[in-house]
């Protein structure tokens, strides 16, 4: 079995995507999801029960906990796809590949070899934010933002790269793809603008303010970045008029 947690998500048995109903059982999918991005896709009960089930009390919880594994087994069609011991459920590894884990390890590798073509290969198959059209619960934001941060790291080093070539315009190419899965980005928008201003392009650094300033307005905090910001000081006037090239 696959699970597809980068970009949409979905789940494949036998090489064919597996059909999860016109009402899919959240909970019992929670489960699935949790266990794919804990450590080593192993969990606690109690900690899962405290995780999907926090108003109920202990036992109410076991038994919600208990009904929804029956359904997500029912649901895969192979009961030991999740193996329940010792207080603890776990996914069986030789039995199902998780994509974010595929991702990471990937990356750790290209990161050991540290040949650049490794790197923008696996940059270039990153699939996508963790989840991106679902619900972000406190038991995935730390999964969502590890990823979030080493796909960010990632392409600010191959654009980097690029650029020290000479190839501004694929360097580019590759925060813009970026900024497509993380709009409101400060580190990404950041090297765009940085990037025309070292060309002296004062207009296209002003587009590239444009472009994060929208982003950012659209996400929960609503407020551009003061970093990002301070690098327009460079080239506009105090009444807000775009300097001239080469003036100071």
């Amino acid at each position: 079995m696959k699970i597809r947690l980068l970009g949409d998500f979905a789940l494949e048995r036998d090489g064919a995507v597996l059909d999860l109903g016109v009402k899919p059982p959240t909970r019992a999918l929670d489960i699935l999801r949790a266990l794919a991005v804990a450590k080593d896709h192993s969990i606690s009960l109690e900690k899962l029960q405290d995780w999907l089930w926090p108003d109920l009390d202990g036992d109410q919880a076991r038994a919600a906990c208990e009904q929804a594994l029956h359904r997500l087994r029912k649901l895969l069609g192979q009961a030991d796809f999740v193996i329940q011991r010792e207080g603890k459920l776990r996914l069986a590894t030789d039995k199902v590949w998780v994509d974010l884990s595929a991702w990471e390890a990937r990356l750790k590798q290209a990161q050991t070899s540290k040949t650049p073509m490794a790197l923008e290969s696996a940059l270039r198959d990153f699939p996508g934010p963790l989840l991106p059209h679902g619900r972000l619960t406190n038991w995935l934001m730390p999964a969502a933002e590890r990823l979030r941060s080493q796909f960010i790291d990632l392409t600010g080093r191959v654009a980097a790269e690029r650029a020290a070539q000479g190839d501004d315009e694929e360097a580019r190419s590759l925060y813009w793809r970026a900024l497509d899965f993380y709009p409101d980005s400060v580190s990404i928008s950041k090297a765009l603008i940085e990037g025309r201003l070292a060309q002296g392009d004062a207009a296209g650094a002003m587009a590239e303010y444009a472009r994060y300033e929208r982003a950012a307005k659209a996400a929960p905090d609503g407020e551009p970045s003061p970093v990002i910001r301070a690098l327009l000081d460079r080239i506009l006037e105090p009444g807000g008029k775009t300097r001239r090239a080469g003036e100071r």
